[in-house]
C-alpha cells in the first residue's frame, strides 16, 4: 500500500525528479570547482557566463536556504565516514561561493573590457568617418577651386577680343568658386569697351531672330 502511495504520488516524484537533477547539477559544478582549485585558482578555470548563469541560476540559488545541509547530505559518499563533516562542510560551501563570486567578477570584467572595446571600434569608426569626409570635402574644394581657375583662365584669354564673352566665363568661375582670378577677370572685362557689341543693318522692329549653326551669324525678320 506505501508502495503504491508513493508511486502515485505525483508531487513527491516531481520533488523527486527535482531533487536528483539538482544533485546532477551539483556534480557537474563540483568538476568545475576541483579543476580550479587544482589549477591554482587561476583566472583560465574560472566559469564563463553561460556556465555560471546555468549553475547559478538551477543549482545554487534554489537551494539559498538551506545550503549547508543540502551538500551535507550529498558531498560525501554514502556509507563514509567523515570526521568533522559540520565545519569541512562550511568550508567546501566557502569554496562554493568563493568560485562563484570570483566568475561573475570575472564575467563582469570581461564584459567591461568588451564594452571599451567596442567603445574604442565606434570612437575609430567615427574618426575614420570624420577623416574621410574631410578629405572628400577637401577634394571637391579642390575640384571646385580647379574648375573655377579653369574657367577664370579662357575667360582671361578672351578679354582682348570678346570681353562679353570673357565676363560670362568669368561670372561662371566665380559662381563655382570665387577665386582671386574670377574676381580679377570679371573687373578687367569690365573695362574693355565696347562690353556689348552692337549689332547694326536691320532698322526696322525686330520680331524674330535665328542663329547660324556655327554661331557666326544671326538671322533676323
Amino acid at each position: 500500500t506505501h508502495e503504491a502511495l508513493i508511486r502515485n504520488w505525483k508531487r513527491l516524484g516531481e520533488w523527486s525528479r527535482q531533487e536528483y537533477e539538482s544533485v546532477q547539477m551539483y556534480h557537474e559544478f563540483r568538476s568545475q570547482l576541483d579543476k580550479w582549485k587544482n589549477n591554482g585558482r587561476q583566472k583560465n578555470y574560472l566559469m564563463s557566463v553561460g556556465s555560471l548563469s546555468y549553475y547559478d541560476d538551477n543549482w545554487y540559488k534554489p537551494q539559498k536556504s538551506n545550503p549547508q545541509s543540502w551538500l551535507k547530505r550529498y558531498m560525501w559518499q554514502e556509507g563514509e565516514e567523515i570526521e568533522n563533516k559540520e565545519e569541512k562542510t562550511k568550508g567546501h560551501f566557502e569554496e562554493i561561493k568563493e568560485y562563484l563570486n570570483k566568475s561573475k567578477k570575472n564575467v563582469t570584467r570581461k564584459k567591461r573590457l568588451m564594452q571599451i572595446a567596442v567603445a574604442a571600434i565606434v570612437l575609430l569608426l567615427i574618426g575614420v568617418s570624420i577623416k574621410y569626409y574631410e578629405s572628400e570635402k577637401l577634394n571637391r574644394q579642390i575640384q571646385k577651386t580647379s574648375e573655377a581657375n579653369r574657367l577664370a583662365t579662357r575667360a582671361y584669354m578672351t578679354v582682348a577680343h570678346d570681353p562679353t564673352l570673357a565676363f560670362r566665363l568669368a561670372e561662371a568661375a566665380y559662381n563655382i568658386e570665387p577665386t582671386p582670378l574670377s574676381k580679377q577677370v570679371i573687373m578687367a572685362s569690365y573695362g574693355e569697351v565696347p562690353f556689348y557689341q552692337k549689332l547694326e543693318g536691320h532698322t526696322d522692329q525686330v520680331r524674330s531672330s535665328v542663329y547660324s549653326p556655327d554661331g557666326q551669324y544671326i538671322l533676323i525678320s
